[in-house]
């Protein structure tokens, strides 16, 4: 049997990843910082890592023949402390050079690295025009400068003989975690939430859809950057007018909450709230590569 490791297995994305690739006759290696904490299967193990010490269980890489790095602290589960922001950005950054110092020190039979990043690498898009493609340098911000060191973690890797795919992901749709489920609650009372004006643009794309991006980067030749959204970036107001279709009630309220108000709750990370990120999916479209789900 081919494994697959996984690091940032137990999340959102590594679970319904996890599900996937055990469906397809693989078997999951997650890396995780406790695997005692969890029961170990024929098809799916768990093993200990460390980041900070950059040490990984070398059993981890027993007939895998891939690695795909999801592990990195929440950007949108607690405020943007300067303590929160170092975590998040250490915890990417530590993980890649983990793997980085897996790959050259453990003896493997990896053949492909697949890099989660995120649409976080580029700036605000202009309203009426074109969609950030691959090719756009990483914004002068603080998720921008981000993504790139989060890219940049894993770039010794390029010299081995592993295909490496970067995925640049945008808003993740699931029931189970991340926007959608933080915008349920108040939709299942009638409240429409819209930020600001509602009219930035939100580049998303459905789990299933992700999931099948990365089985895809495992099982044909891509490789490099690609983007990893769907294929109908839509303003905010439209998508949450959108979303409400599907739960079916007879009556909505929309409710604008201006821009001072969400830099008064969220602080610095209100500035994401507020941007407006239109990008494009043409170059993962190029490979053949089609989606479940490309409109909402």
């Amino acid at each position: 049997m081919q494994n697959i490791i996984i690091t940032g297995g137990t999340g959102m994305v590594g679970t319904a990843l996890t599900k996937l690739l055990l469906s397809k006759g693989y078997g999951v290696h997650i890396l995780t910082r406790n695997a005692t904490k969890y029961t170990n299967t024929d098809t799916l193990k768990y093993y200990n890592w460390d980041t900070n010490k950059q040490t990984v269980d070398a059993n981890a890489f027993t007939n895998a023949i891939g690695v795909v790095n999801l592990a990195g602290a929440g950007v949108a589960d607690k405020r943007w402390s300067v303590s929160r922001k170092a975590e998040i950005l250490e915890s990417r950054t530590n993980a890649g050079a983990t793997i980085t110092n897996a790959l050259q020190t453990i003896p493997n039979q990896i053949k492909v690295l697949v890099q989660a990043s995120a649409t976080g690498w580029y700036g605000q898009s202009e309203e009426g025009g074109t969609a950030f493609t691959e090719s756009a340098t990483a914004a002068a911000d603080y998720l921008g400068n981000t993504c790139k060191a989060w890219e940049q973690s894993i770039a010794a890797v390029k010299n081995m003989p592993i295909k490496v795919v970067t995925l640049r992901i945008g808003i993740v749709l699931s029931t189970m975690g991340g926007m959608v489920k933080q915008l349920l609650l108040p939709m299942q009372m009638g409240v429409l939430p819209v930020f600001g004006n509602g009219k930035q643009i939100i580049s998303w794309v459905h789990i299933n859809d992700l999931c099948q991006i990365m089985l895809y980067s495992i099982e044909t030749n891509m490789e490099g950057t690609y983007n990893g959204v769907a294929s109908e970036p839509l303003a905010q107001k439209i998508f949450v007018k959108r979303l409400a279709t599907f739960l079916q009630k007879k009556w909505w309220i929309a409710f604008p909450i201006p821009a001072f108000i969400l830099k008064i709750m969220l602080g610095e990370m209100s500035e994401e709230v507020l941007k407006s990120c239109d990008v494009s999916n043409q170059k993962l479209l190029g490979t053949g590569f089609q989606f479940e789900h490309p409109n909402l």
